[in-house]
């Protein structure tokens, strides 16, 4: 995986600091891969909460390095609840977010100035194909309008995760998974 250089934007050690300080963490001038050995999975909330409310786009970069290295670190079922707002995080900041989420997204920029997917790495994270969703053009489609049926735009893997995440981060998929006679819905 290559991401061009013009797109690589790093935490420097003052937005480090600051970061690390924000969110309790430790922080030493010998750790070469600062956010992966602070990750917490048991602190998403907060993490998610601290790059919500970054003051910088340095602080914010490292707080969003942060949140991915211990999203990705989280079982299947908490990356899946944690997704809508990490997205909504990673939406809402662009020019922060780019590289991260070029970098997890496991991409390689062609000589065309296209990018592809580097199907190799696709396993390499927990959480490519979730950050791959960020990127314009790979937007997942599907459409939930009531508690038994979903309509979507192709029957695949991703697809279904997409809406069982939809489900889940909006705490419907209890109310999803009811047998139809205990739905709601009137049957002829």
């Amino acid at each position: 995986m290559t991401v061009a250089e013009r797109y690589q934007r790093y935490v420097g050690p003052e937005a480090r600091a600051r970061g690390a300080q924000l969110a309790g963490v430790v922080d030493d001038a010998w750790m070469q891969d600062w956010p992966l050995e602070v990750a917490d999975t048991k602190r998403m909330e907060e993490f998610i909460t601290l790059a919500e409310g970054a003051a910088s786009g340095d602080d914010r970069l490292a707080l969003l390095k942060l949140v991915l290295h211990s999203l990705d670190l989280c079982d299947e079922f908490s990356r899946r609840h944690w997704w809508c707002r990490v997205q909504q995080l990673l939406e809402s900041c662009p020019e922060d977010a780019a590289y991260p989420v070029l970098y997890w997204s496991c991409l390689t920029e062609r000589d065309d100035g296209h990018w592809e997917f580097d199907e190799e790495l696709v396993g390499h994270f927990h959480m490519t194909t979730l950050a791959r969703r960020v990127l314009p053009g790979t937007e997942v489609r599907f459409h939930y309008g009531a508690p038994h049926m979903i309509v979507v735009s192709e029957l695949s893997e991703d697809i279904i995760k997409a809406a069982l995440d939809h489900l889940c981060s909006a705490e419907l998929i209890a109310k999803c998974s009811l047998p139809i006679e205990d739905s709601g819905v009137l049957r002829p």
